[in-house]
Formats: structure tokens, C-alpha cells, sequence
């Protein structure tokens, strides 16, 4: 399947699964037939993550395509290298947020869906997605040694995000044969 009817078909899937998931938060603001005020709070939510999607598919199907031989191909290692590391920061940003998210917006999620955003969230912070976004991105000096970040640190945290599999890390953000709650993110 060419890449840009998967990228098509997993937009579809998540898509209809975010509508499902703006439907259970219409429902959850109802009391008596009025919407309550949380329905705007909701809202904002359903947008948010809907932008994730958008943004964790979007990631990795470009570092995808960076490793696709069409791309190697007109490109050097230098440029490949860049452009994998950009869209790597983006990917591990944009996990980021996801951090953020849940913990001004977990109230507003479904009570069948508030387990398993938590177990994201624990898995996201032990992975050390925070650290990264708080220390790499953005910044060349390392606080807690009082000098210029080594390569080495930031491949270190890059192993320990992707739990040294830069393949299983990806099928974890977004398997299209098998997205699933609580399996994908």
C-alpha cells in the first residue's frame, strides 16, 4: 500500500475513533438535557487530541519516509540525519503534551477512558519524555553538570524513550494494523 493511502486509511481510523470519543464527551456535560459548562472544556479537549493524532501520525510516518530509500536516495546522511532528528524532537514533544493534557484535562475524559490515559501518562513520564522536553529541547547546556549537553546524554535519553527499539517505539505511537487503546498510543 503506497504511503500516502496508509497515511489516508490511519487518519480515517483515528479520526472516527476521536469522533467516538467527542460523542462519549458530549454526553458525559448532560444533566437533565442541558449541557453544563464542562461542555466547552470538553471541546477544547476533543481539539487538543485531535491535533495529537494528527501530529504522532504525521511523525512517524516522516521519519518513516526519511528511511525510506526514495528519500536516501536524494539525500546525504548529513541531511538524513537532520531530518530524522527533527521529526524524533517533534514526535517526543509532541508526547509531551500528551503530559500536560491529561493533567489539566483528565476530568473531562471518560471514566472508561481515565485508566488507561493514566497508564500513559506514567509510561510517557517514565520513559523520560518530560526530561527531554525539559532538558534537550531547546537547550545546549546541561544544568546539572554546568556544561554543553554530550551527544551521548542525548542518545541515552533517546534509549531510554524508545526503550532501545526505534521500530517497536514507533509500532507503540502508531501501529496501523492494529491501533488500539491501551496497545498504541
Amino acid at each position: 500500500v503506497p504511503l500516502t493511502r496508509r497515511v489516508e486509511r490511519n487518519l480515517a481510523t483515528m479520526v472516527s475513533r476521536m469522533k467516538a470519543l467527542l460523542f462519549c464527551l458530549r454526553f458525559l456535560f448532560r444533566k437533565n438535557g442541558q449541557v453544563e459548562y464542562g461542555r466547552e472544556r470538553a471541546i477544547e479537549a476533543f481539539r487538543i487530541l485531535n491535533d495529537f493524532i494528527v501530529d504522532l501520525i504525521g511523525a512517524t510516518k516522516g521519519i518513516e519516509y526519511f528511511d525510506s530509500s526514495k528519500f536516501k536516495a536524494g539525500a546525504s546522511p548529513r541531511v538524513h540525519r537532520i531530518y530524522s532528528k527533527m521529526a524524533m524532537s517533534f514526535l517526543f514533544v509532541t508526547l509531551a503534551k500528551w503530559i500536560e493534557f491529561y493533567d489539566r484535562y483528565k476530568k473531562v475524559l471518560p471514566s472508561k477512558f481515565q485508566q488507561v490515559c493514566k497508564d500513559l501518562r506514567r509510561e510517557l513520564e517514565s520513559r523520560g519524555i518530560r526530561e527531554f522536553r525539559n532538558k534537550i529541547v531547546g537547550h545546549i547546556w546541561s544544568m546539572k553538570h554546568g556544561r554543553p549537553l554530550q551527544p551521548a546524554e542525548i542518545e541515552n535519553l533517546e534509549k531510554k524513550i524508545t526503550k532501545g527499539s526505534y521500530e517497536s517505539f514507533f509500532k507503540w505511537i502508531n501501529d496501523p494494523s492494529q491501533n488500539a487503546l491501551g496497545r498504541t498510543v
